[in-house]
């Protein structure tokens, strides 16, 4: 068998195997012939040799703890085996890090370990926490979004009125005591007929009242419900008022209750007018005409609203 003659390419591929004692004796002393002819050649094995005897030397002083095999072997599932020198440099951070207190409780060591890749050490957090935290943000977003939109939810007091629903008759005199500022003043029927129109797409009747006449207009909220507010002032006495409120059906059973006999009644005929004496002591009359419902209470306790209020359709 001839002499083997050996490359400076073939002495660079060789050096990992020469350091590792892989090599056969003929190979061996051709590639220290190699290396000896060429500087770059000879300074790479010496550095790897230099290398392997440093990591020998470390590997020596120090044994790695089976908490630091667990997180290796976690994290190279699927890669592959790591390298040497991947874990010796592995190994020599270990060897720098604080080594836990051996009276460690247990559950300790696995509530470590389940947010750690490596709790031994500052590590990074372990995939599966990190992506568990992520779901639990994510939750918490999506949560506090609901939450935004269903403000009630937390609102106790407007949630506890929505849920609730006050009557119809507690919810006029609550109406007719806020007395906010009008939105037009007039005496013009046929005005606030339009005003109201505007809100509700439907031309409402607008009572007659004797012996009142209209005094102004405004829309209010009854809940979530547009509600049309329409004061009359006695014609000889100003102070005496009477407070007229008009709205959709189902928008003021949406946030008002009526009585189930009460609402046939006053669905049966527009003459029919169901009256109550409120807590407050307020006179609240309601009724029917067509889709609105209207509700009136008046200051004076003496005035009779039923005989007082009339629809200006009727002949009689």
């Amino acid at each position: 068998m001839g002499v083997l003659s050996v490359t400076c390419r073939e002495a660079q591929a060789l050096i990992s195997a020469a350091v590792d004692g892989e090599l056969d004796d003929a190979t061996m002393r051709e590639f220290l012939k190699a290396i000896e002819k060429c500087d770059h050649c000879r300074a790479e094995y010496e550095a790897e040799l230099q290398t392997k005897r440093l990591l020998r030397e470390k590997l020596k002083r120090f044994k790695a703890p089976q908490s630091l095999v667990d997180a290796i072997t976690r994290q190279t599932i699927g890669r592959g085996n790591p390298s040497t020198t991947q874990f010796s440099a592995l190994t020599a951070q270990q060897n720098t890090a604080e080594q836990p207190s051996k009276n460690i409780e247990s559950w300790k060591r696995a509530f470590l370990e389940a947010i750690y890749i490596n709790p031994n050490a500052n590590s990074k957090a372990h995939p599966i926490f990190a992506v568990a935290l992520g779901i639990c943000v994510l939750a918490m977003l999506i949560f506090a979004s609901f939450v935004r939109e269903q403000r009630h939810v937390f609102d106790a007091p407007s949630y506890l009125e929505a849920s609730a629903k006050s009557n119809i008759f507690d919810a006029t005199v609550r109406l007719f005591f806020e007395a906010k500022s009008p939105d037009i003043q007039t005496k013009d029927a046929n005005v606030i007929a339009n005003h109201i129109e505007k809100v509700f797409g439907v031309p409402p009747v607008i009572p007659i009242v004797r012996p009142f006449q209209p005094n102004s207009v405004r829309v209010a909220a009854l809940g979530s419900a547009d509600v049309g507010e329409v004061r009359f002032v006695h014609e000889k006495d100003p102070k005496t008022i009477v407070a007229i409120y008009i709205a959709r059906e189902h928008d003021i059973l949406k946030n008002a209750t009526i009585n189930a006999e009460v609402e046939r009644y006053i669905s049966e005929n527009g003459r029919n007018f169901y009256s109550k004496t409120c807590p407050s002591g307020n006179q609240v009359v309601i009724w029917k005409w067509g889709e609105m419902i209207y509700s009136a209470t008046t200051n004076n306790p003496e005035l009779n609203l039923i005989s007082s209020i009339s629809n200006p359709h009727w002949v009689n």
